[in-house]
């Protein structure tokens, strides 16, 4: 990439963050329906600017404590956290992609998923969310952080932790409403709050 391709996509990352912040001053809260905030990250990555992207981040849990945001956005902070030697919040930070979508690792490393019958509230939990943006995420990966993904991924309290989430998931599905899928959904938050808080 040319110093002017870099400065372009800085320039590009000002422009995102001016108009985040004008929505701030003008409303006093986000109005951010075009999805700004969740662009920036992959900008950062695309020039390698792992300092600003961990800034960014920094600054996007400080203001966006709610959200969530989706795989290929927690998997941008996973490898921001990674480039910058964070790597226990990097591990937390990457259950909290394999959470939000089950079958990106797999495809992350080329293996075919199953197709796992387990309750998908949300779009970006299914497997074609992960197959569909595969573009977007592919081109944030790095040969050395590929080797940290595999060698994490590798161990074993790693996949039996991911074995017990879908496990939950599986039974969550096949529980109607009422006092028992209540408390799987709980058993479920204190679940995931262990292993990414």
């Amino acid at each position: 990439m040319t110093e002017y391709q870099i400065e372009k996509i800085r320039k590009q990352i000002r422009s995102l963050r001016a108009k985040l912040l004008a929505e701030k001053r003008k409303h006093g809260w986000y109005d951010d329906s075009r999805g700004s905030r969740f662009i920036i990250p992959d900008l950062y990555l695309q020039i390698e600017d792992y300092k600003g992207a961990l800034r960014y981040f920094n600054w996007f849990e400080k203001e966006f404590e709610m959200d969530s945001g989706f795989p290929d956005f927690n998997l941008a902070w996973t490898i921001t956290l990674y480039k910058n030697k964070k790597n226990e919040l990097a591990i937390k930070k990457l259950y909290t992609t394999a959470f939000s979508n089950t079958y990106l690792i797999d495809l992350i490393f080329g293996n075919k998923p199953l197709t796992i019958d387990k309750s998908e509230l949300i779009n970006w939990e299914s497997l074609n969310f992960a197959i569909e943006t595969e573009k977007y995420w592919k081109r944030m990966l790095t040969p050395d952080f590929l080797d940290w993904l595999k060698d994490v991924t590798s161990q074993d309290d790693f996949k039996k932790n991911i074995a017990d989430y879908v496990g939950l998931k599986k039974l969550i599905s096949y529980e109607k409403t009422g006092k028992e899928r209540e408390r799987l959904l709980n058993e479920e938050d204190k679940f995931i709050s262990r292993l990414t808080k």
